[in-house]
């Protein structure tokens, strides 16, 4: 709780600030009503009025108070929850690439949507309600214990009777929150999977057996939903009826000690609204902490993950100086015991152009991915001219060069930060770049130019979206290219224009891995490495 807090030191201080005073308002309320009753029954009609103008001018307060601090609340939280999920975008943002891309994206979308959730409503908001509840039970016994102690005593004993439903069932609680979350990730994986292959499924006609999948996984994660309300419902309905107990209890023995000459009847009715905002906090106490007790097991997750993996500090070099070479020297790497590497060496030199081809499986994107620094090798080592990549800023290498994936990423946003990756557009130097690749026909058609919208649903085809990945490389002008099947899925007019794009490409270090067969389009390269 107060790593959260810790991030908003000073809107935590003025809620607290503003919940002692409606606390103090609340535990006010009793003597308020004890005055007005106790002025009627003098029978003095001048000391009733002003008895009842303070009184007025009291519940206007009171109505005041009672909406500030839920404001400073949701507030408070809503302020934690952006700075969280900052926090989160930004921890993802620094992992390790490999480790990131050994967890699906529904994962990390999980822990933003449900992770997220749980800490809002089940950790934050109830954690900051029970410091409200405590205050205003703390100043309303306060105020029980001035008017009759002994009374105080007995009926804070039945008071406190609530506390045990939550703290008993709280292991249960914890789990069957834990597992509610589990089947709904399963439940949003299968429906993602569904999503994702709408199409192949629709069409090898199997989507009946999604549907059942999903209809058995939603019916598994309500079934788990339904059993973690019905625990916590039981607790509520058992604070309630305790609670319930307590402020009738506290007429009856009230008026016990009315009859023993123990009480007046304005403090018995003081005492009965005291007892009630004694009570009432109890009560809801009983319920927040079942709320964040449940929630911790899944809050603890995601302040694991927002700690991160703890990283030995090491020193690594930037990389300042042109690339001349990229080294593999002795390498091996393994997939699941599968050998693709065996003591594989071979170097890339500045300004010549590779491609890397060979049957599937024979490790061509791997190579790609240890060229890149995403990937270790279990044995040997990659250079970067004579440096170890290890030992290299990875920053500062990605600076240098153009990394071209299998699918090219579209971006929701203008063409103009499409083609830049975000940086500042040259207009000259980007219609340049369009033009090298065949796009400018296209580009022309666009109304708002560079302002376009741009999404990975409209306006390009899969050629023109191979084009428009090596314009990005054009207007990035890195000096190493590294493509990855730039020509998969694209037909031979499609192909024979990237290979004519690939062969005007100077004084740049080009690695493409290639299944083509094309004689036209492995022409364009000065070596081919066969794996």
């Amino acid at each position: 709780m107060f790593r959260y807090l810790k991030k908003c030191r000073s809107e935590f201080f003025i809620y607290s600030l503003v919940s002692v005073v409606y606390a103090l308002i609340l535990a006010a309320t009793g003597f308020v009503y004890a005055r007005v009753s106790e002025s009627a029954l003098s029978g003095n009609q001048q000391v009733f009025l002003i008895s009842s103008l303070i009184a007025v001018g009291f519940f206007i307060c009171d109505i005041y108070f009672d909406y500030l601090p839920r404001y400073l609340k949701f507030k408070l939280v809503n302020r934690i929850m952006e700075l969280t999920r900052n926090e989160l975008v930004a921890t993802y943002a620094v992992e390790d690439i490999a480790q990131f891309e050994e967890k699906a994206s529904s994962d990390r979308v999980s822990v933003l949507v449900n992770h997220l959730d749980v800490l809002e409503n089940g950790f934050l908001i109830p954690g900051l309600s029970m410091v409200t509840s405590v205050l205003v039970f703390a100043f309303s016994l306060i105020g029980a214990l001035y008017l009759q102690g002994t009374m105080t005593i007995i009926m804070l004993v039945l008071c406190f009777i609530p506390f045990l439903a939550p703290l008993i069932n709280n292991k249960i609680l914890a789990h069957t929150t834990k597992e509610s979350q589990e089947e709904k990730n399963v439940y949003l994986k299968r429906f993602s999977e569904f999503v994702q292959a709408f199409s192949f499924i629709r069409i090898s006609n199997i989507t009946p057996v999604f549907e059942k999948n999903l209809e058995t996984s939603s019916q598994e994660y309500a079934k788990r939903a339904i059993l973690f309300s019905k625990k916590q419902s039981q607790t509520y309905a058992v604070s309630y009826g305790l609670s319930s107990i307590v402020y009738s209890g506290s007429w009856i023995i009230g008026g016990i000690f009315v009859f023993q000459g123990m009480l007046k009847i304005s403090d018995l009715i003081a005492m009965t609204t005291l007892m009630g905002t004694v009570a009432g906090p109890i009560q809801t106490m009983s319920g927040l902490i079942t709320e964040y007790l449940a929630s911790r097991t899944v809050v603890e997750e995601l302040t694991t993950i927002l700690k991160g993996q703890s990283h030995e500090d090491k020193v690594q070099q930037e990389l300042t100086e042109p690339i001349r070479t990229l080294t593999l020297d002795g390498v091996s790497s393994h997939n699941q015991q599968h050998p693709i590497f065996d003591n594989f060496s071979y170097q890339f030199l500045a300004d010549k152009k590779y491609a890397i081809v060979g049957k599937s499986g024979s490790g061509k994107t791997t190579l790609l991915r240890l060229l890149l620094g995403v990937q270790s090798p279990d044995e040997g080592a990659i250079f970067i001219n004579q440096i170890n990549i290890s030992e290299v800023a990875q920053a500062s290498y990605f600076d240098k060069m153009y990394y071209l994936p299998q699918k090219t990423a579209i971006f929701a946003t203008t063409i103009g930060d499409n083609l830049t990756l975000f940086e500042t557009l040259d207009e000259a130097k980007a219609l340049k770049c369009l033009e090298q690749v065949g796009l400018l026909d296209w580009f022309e058609r666009q109304e708002a130019g560079f302002d376009t919208p741009l999404s990975s649903s409209k306006q390009l085809s899969g050629g023109e979206e191979r084009r428009f990945d090596l314009a990005r490389a054009l207007y990035r002008d890195a000096e190493v290219l590294l493509f990855d099947e730039p020509t998969t899925g694209l037909d031979s007019e499609n192909e024979a224009f990237i290979a004519e794009t690939l062969a005007n490409i100077k004084e740049k270090l080009l690695i493409v891995v290639t299944h083509s067969q094309s004689e036209s389009f492995l022409s364009v390269f000065d070596e081919k490495v066969e794996l």
